[in-house]
């Protein structure tokens, strides 16, 4: 049985994925500015036969090839150098688009019926179009939850900072509330009105999926998402490695 671990590094946290031939069977995610080596030499223990990378921080990527060289003897396949993302790419400037981004449509074209949206809530909220014929589109990207919660923080002199969470109602009583609401309720909505709008361009109706660190907190107030899939980008990284030794 084949052991392939996956890794992908993002701009807030990197991700890391273990798998039996297909099936995951471990997987968590840790800061990409503050994870030891220890934490990656665990992973190692399982001895996998094959490592791939996707990264969208160089510098992260960078460091954990330099970790990997004492842990690791095999071949390491790092998306965009050594190994490509098998979907047509319709970008047109697709050195500038972020791996992620096509790890996710790829992945959701060979495990979702296209048409397709991949809608990923991490550091960025990305849109990612996959047309009837399993090309990659493009899509459109809009600032994460956290670094809008960032911004109102900083560009206001009495809003507190919170640590988001679902709101308790739609019409907020106490400020905090009043942040929950207007932040879960609007992501929401703006999720389903592009959605709607990008159906509206096509002409065709999307099976949608949403991805990301916080598609879970996102997901029950949107009425056009229908599948969660916090794991779309590892499931993806393993697909594009197949059964190469």
């Amino acid at each position: 049985m084949t052991k392939a671990l996956a890794i992908n590094i993002g701009n807030t946290n990197t991700s890391f994925g273990l798998f039996n031939d297909k099936t995951l069977i471990k997987n968590f995610s840790a800061p990409t500015s503050g994870y030891k080596k220890g934490l990656i030499a665990g992973l190692f223990k399982k001895k996998p036969d094959q490592v791939i990378i996707a990264s969208v921080v160089p510098r992260a990527k960078a460091k954990l090839k330099k970790l990997l060289k004492n842990l690791y003897t095999g071949k390491i396949f790092i998306v965009g150098e050594n190994i490509c993302v098998p979907i047509k790419n319709k970008y047109q400037t697709p050195d500038k688009l972020g791996s992620d981004r096509l790890v996710n449509a790829f992945a959701a074209s060979r495990l979702y019926k296209a048409p397709l949206v991949v809608v990923d809530f991490g550091t960025a909220i990305t849109f990612n179009v996959v047309s009837k014929q399993k090309e990659f589109l493009g899509g459109m990207i809009f600032p994460g939850i956290n670094a809008s919660l960032s911004s109102l923080k900083q560009s206001t002199a009495l809003l507190p900072q919170i640590k988001l969470s679902h709101p308790k109602k739609l019409i907020g009583r106490n400020t905090k509330e009043c942040i929950k609401s207007g932040v879960i309720y609007g992501i929401a909505g703006l999720t389903d009105r592009l959605i709607e709008k990008i159906e509206e361009t096509l002409k065709q109706k999307l099976t949608v999926i949403a991805t990301g660190g916080q598609s879970r907190l996102i997901k029950p107030y949107s009425k056009k998402v229908q599948y969660l899939d916090a794991n779309l980008n590892l499931k993806g990284l393993r697909l594009i490695l197949g059964d190469k030794l």
